[in-house]
């Protein structure tokens, strides 16, 4: 039989623990209210919690084009994600730039460095805070998507006997999708990139990374099958992921080379000189939280997605 002072102080801490979760912001549309409101310093608080369920992506595009209706601008198939951690760091750094009156454009630069997007803000691009369910991004995906990206992990989704679904465009048939072949890549390769992650894409590649080559198509690093491959990828991923990733598979010895499977992950999956392989981000200096692979082509409003334009403020 429990005491009654055990029954009183545990029903106060199931109430005090039920009160803190229900306080924790659980849609996309209530996140981006918050955060507009400590930016804007009519909620002085920044340290609400945030349900593990929401994801969040800047996305950032020309000008020029209209605003994607995706996630990956491009229309690829895959596109990366933080989780609820980064979403509460993000709220810190809105009430530290709510006095800002430059268009958003320190909170920007920020926020993309926090995550692993290195440089400075492109002024001649829109960026938008893109907030959304992982369940229901879940729901939308035909595979094993969202995957947090650990070596491990990449290589089991890679080498999936059902193939790797890469559609072209949104659609909910799966029959509608190409399957490339399963990816299998060799143990000397996967060792050379498990290994020091963080420090061994120069060695791999011959890329400097300080600072990292410019996202250019030209190659000026000293590796001759990472250019030559980066070369390749670069102009097959212009037709889509479906092209470049069987560009990649179908090259002779491309899985047997690591510095032709660097490239691979760099330029078909995303995975730039800053990616740690170890399911978290990294931005040269700190682990920055969860870091997810989620599909890039599903519409917005079918994974609950609020987006808001960071750059330039409207």
């Amino acid at each position: 039989m429990l005491c009654p002072m055990f029954v009183s102080t545990s029903i106060l801490l199931l109430l005090f623990s039920s009160t803190s979760l229900a306080q924790c912001i659980s849609s996309a549309e209530e996140y981006i209210n918050h955060f507009r409101d400590v930016l804007a310093g009519s909620e002085p608080d920044p340290s609400t919690c945030v349900d593990t369920d929401l994801m969040v992506s800047i996305q950032y595009q020309s000008k020029q084009y209209d605003i994607s209706p995706t996630l990956n601008f491009r229309n690829g198939s895959w596109s990366w994600a933080s989780g609820w951690d980064n979403l509460e760091t993000y709220l810190r750094m809105a009430e530290k730039h709510r006095n800002d009156d430059d268009q958003g454009l320190e909170l920007t630069h920020e926020m993309i460095n926090w995550v692993g997007i290195p440089g400075t803000v492109d002024t001649e691009s829109i960026y938008n805070l893109a907030v959304f369910s992982r369940a229901l991004m879940t729901e939308s995906a035909f595979d094993d998507l969202p995957v947090m990206p650990s070596w491990p992990n990449l290589w089991n989704y890679l080498a999936n006997p059902a193939g790797i679904v890469l559609c072209s465009n949104w659609t909910h048939d799966l029959a509608e999708c190409p399957l490339a072949l399963p990816i299998e890549f060799t143990e000397e390769v996967k060792v050379a990139l498990e290994t020091d992650t963080l420090v061994n894409f120069e060695a791999i590649t011959g890329c400097p990374t300080d600072p990292p080559p410019p996202n250019t198509e030209d190659c000026i690093c000293t590796n001759t099958d990472y250019c030559s491959m980066k070369a390749q990828l670069w102009t097959a991923r212009a037709t889509g992921t479906y092209s470049c990733v069987t560009s990649f598979s179908e090259t002779p010895g491309a899985t047997e080379n690591a510095a032709q499977t660097r490239a691979f992950f760099e330029f078909c999956m995303g995975c730039n000189y800053l990616f740690s392989g170890n399911g978290t981000g990294y931005n040269g200096q700190m682990f920055t939280g969860e870091e997810w692979l989620v599909r890039g082509n599903v519409p917005l409003v079918d994974v609950g997605a609020v987006r808001l334009q960071l750059y330039p403020q409207q």
